[in-house]
């Protein structure tokens, strides 16, 4: 007969102790970083894939994107979840967002622009550096990540840092803090598309030119967790694929791509590969269906992406402690430059409200002379000051347009118009049109500003009109 040992209950009490606070330190250290690559609209099947380890419990402790990559890393970052994500992407008219026509103010469809020539202060020629400002859809992202409560990209629900080029020197440029909306914007310049975008003095391009699939800057930031690589790059199509400008871009892009993505291969612990490759570059018509490939892909990988990030976790996520405003500031645009700080001057002395400096953004880009707008946040130790830095358009600018359809043989016409800015006085505009067609149309006007607070028109035009009724002759 054994004789009972009355410490033994409680060095069992204390084991389990010491066992759960083990397993729970674990816990704490357990999950995996996404690197999400570039792709166009092949990138809406990272949604699908974050879904499903959300679902599963998977923890994402990380997230590094690359373009497309950057977009949708971004928006998970700032604390949208996978159905959320699939919800914008549906919802969203990519198409109009692309078109930088959707604040009412540039040509209706039948006066789009073919040509537009600026020049600078020096007489320079200053044209488009992109086929698409991004402006529309810029605005939607800031609309978004307004929900993003910091500056610090490594202080958001789940790290973040998106990656870039600098097209000076071909250098790759990690963005870590800043304006989330200016960070996804500069990742996805796809040179010839899209206009680089301004950041910290540099001009910024499409992160795919130096790495598409971000891999090693993900072991960078986070040495202590594996990285789960999303490649949604796609195959090089045959020549007998490439029907259209769009094939010729995806393949272009492939080509420059291939050789850094496969480096980076070489360094991840897993890779992911959502069946994308019958996705074009530009094809955002059915966001569902490349969702949906996404979903597939990582639930085939569920178990073994599990293996690498154990078990499922409690978020734990604090929000970053919010600094005070010192001081807010607007550069580039001098005639509106009282008006506004006096209108931001509340904010001085209150925490730092990302969502309200998103909201600025948005009034300074509705401005007619705003090319582009972001901010920098000036810290000094708990302070910190807000300064907006607008980018004008060209003091002087030239457009040509052209309208014609076989509807009617009076909606047939061409037009020349000037854009002088700052003629007379600082925020002034005077503008020439010239209209030539089954109808003519010469037209002046000049808009002044009075004070910082209203502004004043005045215009002369002559037209002769022509209204043809149908199945009448002109009236």
């Amino acid at each position: 007969m054994f004789k009972k040992n009355k410490a033994r209950p409680l060095m069992i009490l204390l084991l389990s102790v010491m066992l759960f606070c083990r397993q729970s330190d674990a816990s704490a250290d357990e999950g995996v970083v996404l690197a999400l690559s570039g792709g166009g609209a092949k990138g809406l099947a990272h949604i699908g894939v974050i879904k499903v380890l959300q679902d599963e419990g998977v923890q994402i402790v990380g997230i590094v994107g690359t373009s497309m990559g950057a977009v949708i890393g971004g928006l998970a970052a700032a604390g949208y979840d996978g159905d959320e994500l699939a919800n914008i992407f549906q919802e969203l008219d990519i198409y109009e967002l692309f078109s930088d026509s959707r604040d009412g103010k540039t040509p209706s469809s039948q006066s789009k622009s073919i040509i537009r020539i600026g020049y600078d202060k020096e007489g320079r020629i200053v044209g488009r550096k992109g086929l698409m400002e991004g402006k529309g859809l810029y605005e939607e992202m800031l609309k978004y990540t307004a929900k993003a409560e910091t500056y610090d990209f490594m202080k958001l629900p789940i790290p973040f840092a998106a990656v870039a080029t600098d097209l000076k020197t071909g250098d790759m440029v990690v963005i870590t803090k800043g304006n989330l909306a200016s960070a996804m914007r500069a990742s996805m310049a796809l040179p010839g598309i899209f206009s680089p975008w301004p950041y910290e003095g540099k001009l910024l391009i499409d992160g795919c030119m130096v790495a598409n699939l971000p891999v090693r800057v993900a072991k960078e930031l986070f040495p202590d967790y594996p990285v789960v690589a999303v490649d949604v790059t796609g195959k090089l199509v045959t020549k007998e694929e490439i029907r259209s400008i769009v094939d010729v871009l995806g393949q272009t892009v492939g080509i420059v791509t291939a050789k850094n993505v496969q480096e980076d291969l070489q360094y991840s612990d897993f890779v992911i590969r959502p069946s994308v490759d019958d996705i074009s570059l530009m094809d955002f018509s059915n966001a569902s269906r490349i969702i949906e490939r996404g979903v597939v892909a990582a639930a085939q990988e569920i178990e073994n992406i599990k293996l690498l990030a154990a078990n499922k976790v409690d978020e734990t996520y604090t929000s970053a402690e919010k600094p005070i405003v010192k001081n807010v500031i607007l550069t580039g645009l001098p005639d509106i430059e009282k008006t506004f700080i006096d209108e931001k001057r509340w904010w001085i002395g209150r925490p730092l409200s990302m969502a309200l400096v998103n909201e600025a953004l948005l009034e300074l880009l509705r401005h007619d002379r705003v090319a582009t707008a972001d901010y920098k946040l000036l810290e000094d130790d708990e302070e910190v000051t807000v300064e907006f830095v607008v980018q004008r358009k060209p003091p002087k600018e030239y457009k040509f347009y052209g309208y014609s359809t076989n509807l009617s043989p009076y909606n047939r016409w061409v037009s020349l118009e000037y854009t002088g800015r700052d003629v007379l006085d600082i925020g002034d505009e005077a503008n020439l049109k010239l209209w030539l067609g089954e109808n003519t149309l010469a037209k002046a006007s000049y808009m002044g500003r009075e004070g910082s607070t209203w502004r004043f028109e005045s215009d002369l035009a002559f037209q002769d009109w022509e209204i043809s009724p149908e199945n009448s002759g002109k009236v």
